[in-house]
């Protein structure tokens, strides 16, 4: 695969854990086992906000592969698809966020100029991955509502989405997007599938792990919930983060990524981990710790409303559940097993 030969879990623990510079932050990896173990419990510990966002990240990669497997052999479209796209497509899941690593300092400022999934997909090719299966998906993950099959390979050079992006990155986008028009229409469409299950796979991986993410939030415990964020919930789409004020804003706009779900999977496993209750308590929980003098009452009011709206969007897309992938849930701890095995194996 790659000139140093490392698997793909290998280079995913080189990136988050091993190799960091000075002048970032230490190897997490010399961190004390139970200060890791603190983190994924979310439990209070001395790491830096750099620190907390590596590890995170770092974890949220492994649970992103795991949703990702959920959602391809709950859905017979995606499990049929051959074996090497689906290979292909674990280790996309895997690999999808390691352009985040260099995306923001130790104060949780944005310091990346243009979207990591571009960097990711870079770093990646810069290893020897060629695949368009692998690549695109990284691509355009972070890039939801843009659709780059609309464009010719050339018009990559000029479209304004990768206005920040280096030119040699998008010479590497140009490329991809030439192999792309190359293919058959069902390895064409196998390609678009493996971009919108990633996508699903890595909003559901999120939002399963919403408290660590509200437990990075930089927002102020306010018990107010911005007009901006309950009118993005009405019209039923992705809140505009520059309209965040709050920390009960950023957990509404959390509940709004459930409107955008590509497959069925996606949203019978938000149903069936009651994740908008689990949300909306752990917000008023949070505020009360912050403040116990005061009552929420108002705010857990408003939290149901944003809720009963996203749920009946939910249960308006919501189709029987796949009786055949219960079928597929052995074949599915295997797959998931053999990758992350690998690390331990393919160790330089």
């Amino acid at each position: 695969m790659a000139e140093n030969k490392k698997t793909m879990i290998d280079l995913l623990h080189h990136v988050y854990m091993e190799k960091r510079s000075k002048s970032d932050t230490k190897a997490l990896e010399l961190l004390p086992g139970k200060v890791v173990s603190d983190f994924k419990k979310g439990k209070k510990t001395d790491l830096d906000y750099k620190q907390q966002w590596l590890l995170h990240k770092y974890f949220h990669s492994v649970c992103v592969l795991e949703a990702g497997l959920d959602i391809i052999y709950g859905e017979e479209k995606l499990r049929s698809q051959p074996q090497k796209i689906k290979q292909d497509w674990c280790d996309a899941l895997l690999m999808h966020d390691i352009g985040r690593a260099y995306e923001v300092n130790y104060q949780g400022k944005r310091i990346l100029k243009y979207p990591h999934g571009t960097l990711g997909m870079e770093m990646l090719h810069r290893q020897g991955i060629q695949s368009p299966h692998i690549l695109l998906p990284i691509l355009m993950h972070d890039r939801i509502h843009f659709d780059i099959f609309a464009l010719k390979p050339e018009e990559i050079m000029t479209d304004s989405h990768f206005a920040n992006v280096p030119d040699k990155v998008k010479g590497t986008i140009k490329s991809l997007m030439e192999q792309y028009y190359k293919m058959d229409k069902k390895e064409q469409e196998a390609i678009r599938l493996g971009c919108r299950m990633l996508v699903d796979a890595d909003q559901l991986a999120n939002l399963k792990d919403f408290d660590k993410m509200l437990n990075l939030s930089r927002y102020e415990k306010r018990p107010e919930i911005s007009q901006e964020v309950r009118q993005a919930i009405k019209e039923g789409h992705l809140v505009n983060y520059k309209d965040l004020k709050t920390y009960p804003d950023e957990a509404v706009a959390y509940m709004a990524w459930m409107f955008d779900g590509n497959f069925p999977s996606f949203r019978n496993e938000l149903v069936e981990n009651d994740l908008l209750n689990k949300m909306r308590h752990f917000v008023i929980k949070k505020m009360i710790q912050n403040d116990p003098t005061k009552d929420f009452k108002d705010l857990d009011i408003e939290l149901q409303k944003m809720q009963r709206i996203v749920e009946k969007n939910i249960h308006s897309k919501m189709r029987p559940f796949d009786n055949n992938a219960k079928e597929f849930d052995k074949e599915k701890q295997r797959v998931l097993g053999k990758v992350l095995q690998s690390r331990a194996k393919g160790k330089n």
